[in-house]
């Protein structure tokens, strides 16, 4: 699947924490960044730009700050491809078909989802 998602976003917290349930379950997550707000656009350029994305993104995802950083990054280019699919929130769950699944769902429901 692939979720539009934001750090600062509650319900994006709650996907965050299924992810070893979600990949037991032979579901494969990719983040695709979606800032809700100018404000939060360094953080998620922030994680882009770090050696270990998954690790940063951990860690800010815990609250704990993450140094700015500045890289080219596809960031602003991955918020304008959610515009364009019609995102206004997060998380946004796709399927690898382009098809547009729910927001936060549970791994059970995330599963009939994507069976159907």
């Amino acid at each position: 699947i692939y979720v539009f998602t934001d750090v600062s976003c509650p319900y994006c917290h709650r996907l965050h924490e299924q992810m070893d349930e979600m990949n037991g379950k032979g579901i494969e997550v990719r983040y695709i960044a979606w800032p809700r707000g100018e404000q939060h656009m360094p953080n998620m350029e922030a994680i882009w730009c770090s050696e270990d994305r998954h690790a940063a993104f951990n860690v800010v995802m815990n609250g704990a700050p993450i140094a700015p950083a500045n890289c080219k990054n596809p960031v602003r280019a991955q918020y304008q491809l959610g515009l364009n699919m019609g995102v206004n929130g997060t998380p946004a769950i796709y399927n690898a078909e382009g098809v547009y699944l729910g927001g936060y769902l549970s791994t059970s429901e995330l599963v009939k989802r994507l069976e159907n």
